[in-house]
């Protein structure tokens, strides 16, 4: 038969010194072989703590916290603090300051420094550290940072990732960065970012909150509440257009003061701006949207300009065509260089450098020409019909 295995817990024992690098935890008296569990109950500064099975690790000035496991892991001033396993973490207060309850498990060079209640798992050189840093956690990953009030947060996983505080003090609670390459969220409460690199979700003198960034490369959120930006890289929303949107594209822009509600679907170096909320642009290559200009889109197309409070307007598709000067209700469909200037409830279709200026309820078509036309009076007021011998007449 086999040998039997007896453990013996030697836990509440305290030892004269650590153990000796070479000495063996196990042990044989030719039948039975001993397992020894060696615990190092501590006295330090009046507080108790507890290393168990480490190496060069250290509890100091620490009530009731414990060390298990791994190399080179410490707690300093850090009462009812827990590390487990791992190479080289740390949890610890300041002079003056004894912090408390937080965790660390695994990983190598993780800290929680001036924290309440947080925990590390896992993951390389990840940090939560400062007041109102509490409350958060970071999972995995490497070079991730928590700082300074930034209260209930996480970031999980990804690669040097950041959540902190405002230039100017402002707060980033509640906010969570999901994988990813070099996000930040600064200063923006309750928002998130996922995925994507060099991501940014800011506030300088206003506030960020609410918003979110899903995947994308170089895409800003800054000054702006609610507002989301997906996919396509190198766009940016700012400046209190809360409760807007950019979906894919790139260096797309929304921003201005009252430009709320408002969307950038795909395309190109597209911008809306200045008062022209409840607006979109989809698709196209730098179409603008400005001045007042609500409730209205430009639909695919290169160029294309609403400004001056052409609102509830429209340009579709075309080349450099412009709605301006308080053009209400009216559109360009296609064409080039085509204006609409200061008329209400008009359209231009087709055709190039028509100017259609002060002309209400009107619609300027170049070379128009009319298929399947009645070969008698159908009897509808304004409908176009061919008499007998081919003459076109209206009817009345």
């Amino acid at each position: 038969m086999g040998s039997n295995i007896k453990i013996i817990n030697t836990a509440g024992i305290r030892l004269p010194k650590k153990p000796t690098p070479n000495q063996s935890n196990l042990t044989s008296d030719g039948t039975n072989v001993f397992i020894q569990s060696t615990v190092v109950d501590k006295e330090v500064g009046g507080a108790a703590g507890s290393l168990i099975n480490t190496s060069g690790s250290s509890v100091s000035q620490s009530a009731y916290s414990t060390v298990v496991g791994g190399f080179g892991n410490s707690i300093y001033q850090a009462s009812y603090g827990s590390i487990i396993g791992g190479l080289c973490n740390t949890i610890s207060g300041v002079s003056n300051c004894n912090v408390g309850y937080n965790s660390i498990i695994g990983g190598c060079r993780n800290s929680i420094i001036t924290s309440d209640y947080a925990a590390v798992i896992g993951g390389y050189n990840n940090c939560i550290i400062g007041y109102d840093g509490d409350y958060s956690i970071i999972a995995g990953g490497v070079g991730n940072l928590i700082c300074y009030q930034s209260q209930f947060s996480g970031i999980f996983a990804g690669y040097n990732n950041q959540i902190v505080y405002g230039s100017f003090g402002s707060c980033s609670y509640y906010s969570t960065i999901i994988g990813g390459v070099s996000n930040v969220i600064s200063g923006a409460a309750f928002s998130s970012i996922i995925g994507g690199e060099s991501n940014q979700i800011t506030t300088d003198l206003g506030s960020s909150d609410c918003s979110g960034i899903f995947v994308g490369r170089s895409n800003r959120i800054d000054n702006v509440d609610g507002s989301v930006i997906m996919g396509g890289h190198n766009n940016s929303i700012s400046h209190c257009a809360d409760y807007s949107s950019i979906i894919g594209g790139r260096f797309n822009c929304l921003l201005g003061s009252n430009q709320y509600y408002s969307s950038i679907i795909g395309g190109s170096y597209n911008m809306l701006s200045g008062c022209s909320s409840d607006s979109v642009i989809m698709g196209g290559y730098q179409g603008i949207i400005q001045g007042g200009s609500f409730r209205s889109a430009i639909l695919a197309g290169e160029f294309g300009f609403l400004d001056s409070n052409t609102s509830k307007s429209v340009l579709i598709g075309g080349d450099s065509n412009s709605g301006t000067s308080v053009s209400h209700n009216s559109g360009v469909i296609g064409g080039h260089h085509n204006l609409l200037n200061d008329s209400d409830n008009s359209f231009i279709i087709g055709g190039n450098g028509l100017i259609l200026d002060g002309k209400d309820d009107t619609v300027m078509v170049p070379n128009l020409i009319i298929a399947n036309i009645p070969s008698s009076d159908p009897g509808i007021q304004g409908a176009v019909y061919q008499d007998g011998s081919g003459n076109l007449k209206i009817s009345l």
